[in-house]
């Protein structure tokens, strides 16, 4: 695989990976966050509905799901003997 496929792979899963409700931190009533595994949207609905955009969250789970998606490949490729990187 070439690098552009794995950042293809990356930035899909991320955009898919985007709108899994967070659960970690702090909650309010008023508030529901998004992203796995880092938190990239916010959602607000005290006055009116706001959200708010996270970029080093959206951009960690990039560089996660790039090096997940490699070292898979890479991995799958040395167990399996097939050379495609």
């Amino acid at each position: 695989m070439s690098k552009k496929k794995f950042y293809l792979i990356g930035f899909l899963i991320t955009i898919a990976c985007a709108f899994i409700p967070y659960p970690y931190g702090e909650k309010l009533e008023s508030q529901q966050s998004t992203g796995f595994p880092a938190q990239v949207f916010d959602f607000y609905t005290i006055d009116k509905f706001q959200f708010g955009f996270q970029l080093l969250g959206f951009i960690f789970n990039f560089f996660f799901f790039y090096f997940f998606f490699f070292l898979l490949v890479k991995l799958s490729s040395k167990f399996f003997g097939k050379k495609n990187l």
